[in-house]
């Protein structure tokens, strides 16, 4: 196969050195290889020395002269897998992703890195087919800070040390002072200043030197503290140091008071040395280390638990070679190298099996020509698949609709809803016969019927979207139902529809949270974007807001959508105070140049699944006037990012716009619910469970 192993920089580190080594066993295998990367360095001199193909992109434009030469060299050397380290190379991996969907994606998280690199990972993370991890503990942070990835897209690979024998045997003669030692880069975060004031604690007659490898900025931080602790006499810097090996060989405690660590490569090359090891208690260390066998774990920013277990160290050589023993046979059975490098190959191999299809195919059902709530969550979900490399067509009932999934680039076939959706499935026999979709996604309670109907006579395998609190008999075919809230979850439950066969995966947008000034108020702008059907409440809460007008601030009310109510709307909003305060303006194809101009949301609705007519506004930091029923107060948040008020109760919703509107309250509602919607809107990781559901229902028997 072809491997292009992709890396910030060739300078020395963790990352740079698991480049090399896979890049020496994808030669060694008979694999084609190119190491790529933004900034050279002397692993990259290294490379080109042993006769690697080593291409430097540069950093020139905000790199997008070095975007341009990976999308040439991708071209050139047509990879089959690509496997990015650190946040810079994986950012335009993934993005060179939307152009070689073929490509398998690798992508090593080798720490915790940026708070910048956390909000784009966010985003991004679902882009990489595979991502690899040095130790449980930094999975588990990801999975709870980031993105919790679905079964199967994540492995845990320790990074391992190449197993060889000491190059001397170490003296453990009583008149030889025993050496502390510590190899790192001199950064706040590996906490070398503890090391020094832990020394600090031991005994003035205690024989015992400390050498500290490695070079950084806090370097002459770190000798002024060693000065003022009095011990530049008993201190040597090593520098930077080209072999660690020979380093270890030549100390005899190793010390990693780090104060957070992804897995600690060091340590592993301690304990291969045989060197006893006293180190933090963070991150995935103890994966590493076993307290009271190894060496010790101590308590991080605490010196005196290090500077305790030095002393039980320095002062018994006998437990020193008996630890650095454990270390090191622990070392040869779990942390080896090879076995590392192995599993990379074995992760590469399964990325090209022909378990996983080269191009899978998704046909979109939807029997509607709308563009409500529903029909926009099935364009989301067909643009993101078709992002992720997969084969997207459909069958729907007409425009606006086909015409925004033909901009998608979305094979459509369109025809009416007429004869209760006999023409409809006509035509989406037809669409199945000529696309061979691997299996369908249908939307709306006909669409459902419909494509269970053909999977009844041997069709593809069917998921179903439920957007709503519909009956259970339209879904009767279907393989697999996303409910798209827990409240719709619950509503087929309640129709005995077994539990195995829903899947809640709620509803969300695409789009980061929006920081706009609303216009100024009075007058209150109060916008209703929903269809003009009865359940959608518009006759009550207009009703009671014409009876109310004098208990209200100074507001108008616009009105966005269209459907069988408007003609009764449009007479009511002429009705007594409601006169020249309510505007119709039928569907609006861009909601957000209308958001901006608003205050608030209101959605009287009578029964709802999650609707986007909140979610939507809340990403511009618009408060809700909502009803609490179904899946709406999942979004809501009563008296925080907006108010809930039972369907019908006008007296509570005349209460719920006063609330809102107050002065002293608006802000904080605002605010709130704009971190709502950063908090709970994870559109990449509904696209990720959506996905995985797809992966299953490929499996299944057509």
């Amino acid at each position: 196969m072809n491997i292009l192993q992709l890396v910030n920089a060739l300078t020395w580190g963790g990352a740079q050195i698991l480049v090399a080594d896979l890049a020496r066993a994808a030669r060694s295998a008979g694999h084609a290889v190119v190491i790529a990367a933004f900034r050279d360095g002397p692993v990259g001199s290294q490379l080109r020395q042993e006769g690697f193909d080593v291409r430097i992109l540069g950093e020139e434009a905000f790199d997008l002269v070095a975007a341009w030469r990976l999308l040439r060299l991708w071209r050139e050397f047509r990879p089959d897998v690509i496997h990015s380290h650190l946040s810079r190379a994986t950012f335009w991996a993934r993005f060179l992703r939307h152009r070689a969907p073929q490509t398998a994606l690798v992508t090593t998280i080798h720490g915790f890195e940026s708070g910048s690199f956390h909000i784009v990972e966010k985003r991004m993370a679902s882009l990489s087919d595979h991502l690899v991890f040095p130790s449980a503990f930094l999975e588990h942070w990801y999975g709870t800070q980031i993105r919790n990835l679905p079964a199967g897209r994540s492995s845990v690979l320790y990074p391992g040390v190449e197993i060889t024998a000491p190059d001397a045997q170490r003296p453990n003669a009583p008149e030889c002072e025993p050496r502390i030692g510590t190899l790192s880069r001199l950064h706040r975060v590996k906490g070398v200043d503890i090391l020094l004031e832990a020394c600090a604690r031991l005994s003035a007659e205690q024989r015992f030197r400390i050498v500290i490898g490695g070079e950084g900025k806090e370097h002459d931080r770190l000798s002024a503290l060693a000065g003022r602790l009095g011990l530049s006499d008993r201190l040597e810097w090593a520098g930077p140091i080209a072999s660690p090996k020979a380093f270890l060989d030549k100390i005899d405690i190793f010390a990693a008071p780090s104060r957070e660590e992804a897995f600690g490569i060091t340590i592993c090359e301690a304990m291969e040395r045989g060197l006893p090891v006293v180190a933090s208690r963070v991150g995935g260390i103890p994966e590493i280390l076993r307290d009271g066998t190894d060496g010790f774990l101590v308590t991080p920013e605490r010196p005196e638990e290090l500077a305790a277990a030095l002393h039980r160290l320095l002062g018994n050589a006998g437990l020193r070679q008996a630890m650095g023993a454990a270390g090191n046979a622990r070392v040869r059975t779990e942390f080896r190298r090879d076995a590392c490098i192995s599993k990379h190959f074995d992760i590469y191999r399964s990325m090209l099996s022909p378990a996983r299809p080269a191009a899978r195919r998704l046909h979109l059902a939807i029997s509607s020509n709308e563009l409500g709530g529903g029909e926009r969550m099935a364009l989301a979900v067909a643009g993101a698949m078709k992002r992720r490399g997969v084969e997207v067509t459909a069958t729907c009932a007409g425009q606006p609709l086909a015409g925004r999934l033909k901009t998608l680039g979305i094979p459509t076939s369109t025809v009416p809803m007429r004869a209760g959706g006999l023409f409809f499935g006509i035509r989406l026999a037809r669409d199945l016969f000529a696309h061979r979709p691997d299996l369908v996604n249908a939307h709306l309670n006909r669409a459902a019927l419909i494509s269970g109907f053909f999977r009844l006579l041997g069709g593809p395998p069917v998921v179903s979207h439920v957007h709503g609190l519909n009956r259970a008999i339209y879904y009767r075919w279907s393989d697999l139902l996303v409910a798209v809230s827990a409240s719709v979850g619950e509503h087929l439950r309640r129709q005995e529809i077994p539990v195995g066969r829903i899947a809640v995966i709620p509803n969300r947008i695409p789009g980061s949270p929006v920081v706009v000034q609303p216009p100024p108020a009075p007058p209150w702008i109060i916008g209703i974007p929903a269809k003009l059907h009865a359940n959608k409440g518009h006759a009550w809460a207009l009703e009671a807001i014409e009876r109310h007008m004098a208990l209200l601030p100074d507001l108008r009310i616009e009105i966005f959508g269209d459907g069988p109510e408007r003609d009764a709307l449009q007479r009511l909003a002429e009705t007594g105070s409601l006169s020249g305060r309510v505007r119709l303006h039928g569907f609006q194809p861009d909601m957000d140049l209308w958001y901006p101009q608003l205050h608030a949301v209101l959605l009287p609705s009578l029964g709802e699944g999650i609707p986007l007519s909140l979610i939507e506004p809340m990403r511009w930091g618009i408060p809700c006037i909502a009803t609490d029923v179904g899946g709406i107060p999942e979004i809501v948040e009563d008296e925080v990012t907006g108010v809930l008020v039972k369907p019908g109760d006008g007296d509570a919703l005349i209460a719920g716009i006063n609330r809102v509107l107050s002065i002293p309250a608006y802000e904080g509602f605002r605010s709130a619910a704009r971190d709502r919607f950063r908090r709970i809107n994870d559109f990449d990781g509904m696209i990720d469970r959506f996905a995985s559901l797809c992966e299953t229902l490929q499996a299944l028997p057509s």
